[in-house]
């Protein structure tokens, strides 16, 4: 009888037992020595989340980023190192954060490095950017409709407001180019794309100061 109440015991011990802490038992937690970081991604393993790596199809250097859907948008950029001659690729590259497989969109019109991307309602777009090594501001405007094969060229922005090197912010029906870069100066300005028109527009206040990247 004994045995029997020191063996029950050990069993109820084991099937509470929480090493680390964390509010997940042993018998739950895959990693019971680490605490569970609860930062709302697989919180119920009790194991704290790591970095994990995923090579690239090729390497990027001053990309241009945005989400669609669950996938990352890599537009344009360098593709290759100064001391291979910093080649301008026009391929678009998109990463599924939940599978973890790289895809590809049809290629940019253009080869443009800091390029102003966003993403808003399943279509892509790309508000100007910097063209050659020169950076040379360029204000065309296209739009990659969903399941389109080709990109669609749209209204440009005043040659006075071409830029790359943008903050871009999708905001409820509009996306704003927060400063930017010309080929010789930083903007101040904010420019505002309305999706309904499809068309950029000066937003009535400016920076306090001139800022770019």
């Amino acid at each position: 009888m004994r045995r029997a109440v020191l063996l029950l015991s050990v069993l109820v011990a084991c099937a509470t037992d929480d090493r680390d802490d964390d509010g997940i038992l042993d018998v739950d937690d895959q990693c019971d020595d680490d605490p569970e970081d609860f930062d709302d991604y697989q919180d119920e393993d009790g194991c704290p989340d790591q970095w994990r790596v995923f090579e690239m199809a090729e390497p990027r250097l001053e990309t241009a980023a945005g989400t669609l859907g669950t996938r990352l948008v890599l537009a344009g950029g360098f593709s290759a190192s100064m001391f291979e001659g910093l080649p301008i690729t026009t391929k678009v590259l998109t990463f599924d954060t939940l599978t973890g497989e790289w895809g590809e969109l049809p290629d940019l019109p253009v080869a443009w490095t800091h390029a102003n991307v966003a993403a808003i309602g399943g279509v892509v777009f790309a508000l100007g950017g910097l063209d050659g090594r020169t950076f040379v501001a360029d204000g065309r405007v296209f739009a990659l409709e969903a399941n389109a094969t080709a990109w669609t060229e749209l209204a440009p922005m005043s040659p006075a407001d071409a830029r790359g090197a943008s903050a871009v912010v999708v905001w409820p029906g509009h996306i704003f180019l927060i400063g930017g870069a010309t080929t010789t100066t930083t903007l101040a300005s904010i420019l505002d794309f309305d999706l309904e028109t499809r068309t950029l527009s000066r937003f009535p206040v400016d920076l306090p100061i001139a800022r770019s990247h």
